[in-house]
């Protein structure tokens, strides 16, 4: 069996982002969620990680007073605050703990959102509770996957 790919992971990370319930639909239609297999060398740095595989997700704000140095094209379409998935580093996690990868997923890409929605712990909980429990029932085949 091949591990799943950066697009396997996309595919499920837009099921999940659809299944957060509505009024914070609102809030997150800015944010961008970009895959990679790990975090760059810079953020390595700055998070002090002792190997490329220590970092699951992040959440990355915008600086808005850079908006001056950043890339025509950045300027030019709807950018915005980033969180980042590290493919390599949850299929490492998965492997270790043999969860269900889609639930780790979610509960990567929920933990960034509430942070970037600034959700204390309860707030938190809720959100990966109630858009897994949708997930799940609106795709039951979903979690087989």
């Amino acid at each position: 069996m091949k591990p799943p790919t950066i697009q396997d992971i996309e595919v499920w990370v837009q099921e999940i982002v659809q299944s957060i319930p509505e009024p914070i639909q609102h809030y997150i239609n800015n944010l961008r969620i970009q895959i990679d297999d790990f975090p760059d060398s810079k953020t390595e740095q700055e998070m002090e990680l002792e190997t490329a595989f220590d970092l699951l997700g992040l959440y990355k704000q915008v600086n808005l007073g850079s908006f001056n140095t950043l890339p025509k094209e950045m300027l030019t379409s709807d950018y915005a605050d980033i969180i980042y998935l590290y493919r390599r580093s949850i299929l490492d996690f998965w492997c270790e703990t043999s969860g269900d990868l889609i639930e780790i997923i979610g509960q990567v890409l929920l933990n960034e959102i509430a942070r970037y929605l600034e959700f204390n712990v309860e707030e938190t909980q809720q959100l990966i509770e109630q858009t897994l429990f949708t997930v799940k029932n609106n795709n039951r085949n979903f979690f087989d996957s």
